[in-house]
């Protein structure tokens, strides 16, 4: 389930940048609605339960290493 969420948020934030680079300098306004998705998943991307140490963490547990961090 860990693996699915952080595919998830890996696949929204390429399809956002893709976006945001499509259009251009008008998409860094706000009242550009790339915008605000561009913020918003690159924001949700930085949380701790899709962030890099969380993702180590759930590899560690696959291979039977007991993790530093403990998962949720």
């Amino acid at each position: 389930m860990h693996r699915a969420h952080v595919t998830g948020v890996r696949s929204s934030l390429r399809a956002v940048d893709v976006l945001f680079d499509a259009a251009g300098t008008s998409s860094v306004y706000e009242i550009n609605p790339i915008e605000r998705c561009f913020r918003d998943l690159h924001v949700a991307a930085q949380h701790g339960a899709v962030g890099r140490l969380s993702v180590e963490a759930a590899g560690q547990v696959v291979f039977g290493i007991k993790p530093p961090v403990p998962l949720l």
